[in-house]
């Protein structure tokens, strides 16, 4: 049993496993999290340097592909709004963000990456937060 990592209750069980990589899910809140076993220093500086160097040349194919699943997810939360506010966890370039808008959301965004953070300020201002810093005062 984990503690979640938004109501902090305890309870969280393995959901299911994959690639190794254990997801759970709170009995409280429903949150469907994954299981991180680096530290925060670690996740930091993979984001921060490593992981949009892990696409390449796939980056351009890889935007593509997610803005219809961003579409369709967006679709189906529709059912879930209350306060018409959404934030994107790892909001990367902004593209979900945008798609929200377009959709009548508010949308906020935190992203580890300074790089994709940085672009996603451009478009947002502050309502992306570069590793808890608004993008607008990221020094």
């Amino acid at each position: 049993e984990k503690e979640c990592l938004v109501c902090r209750s305890g309870g969280s069980r393995t959901l299911f496993t994959r690639k190794g990589t254990p997801f759970l899910r709170c009995p409280e809140c429903g949150l469907i999290y994954q299981e991180v076993s680096s530290s925060p220093a670690e996740a930091r500086t993979f984001y921060e340097k490593k992981y949009y160097e892990t696409f390449g040349d796939r980056t351009a194919l890889i935007q593509q592909a997610r803005l219809s699943l961003y579409r369709s997810l967006l679709s189906e939360l529709v059912a879930y709004r209350v306060t018409g506010r959404i934030l994107d966890v790892g909001s990367g370039f902004g593209d979900f963000l945008e798609g929200a808008e377009a959709e009548g959301w508010e949308a906020w965004g935190i992203e580890p990456s300074r790089q994709a953070g940085e672009a996603a300020g451009r478009k947002f201002g502050d309502r992306v937060l570069i590793q808890g810093v608004p993008a607008g005062r990221w020094k």
